[in-house]
């Protein structure tokens, strides 16, 4: 069976497309979850440390 040349290249695009573009919810990620999980457990350990020393 012949390739398929206009085939073959519209596959190529569509697949370098894809790999160059984050989906959706990659791109509207909100750190700030992040951020206050790791803010709230750093106050959690400095009071349970401060807790021992006293």
């Amino acid at each position: 069976m012949p390739k398929n040349e206009l085939l073959e290249r519209e596959i190529n695009y569509t697949i370098a497309g894809a790999r160059a573009e984050l989906p959706e919810h990659e791109k509207e990620k909100n750190p700030l979850f992040y951020t206050l999980i790791i803010i709230l457990i750093t106050i959690a350990v400095l009071y349970s440390l401060l807790r021992s020393l006293l």
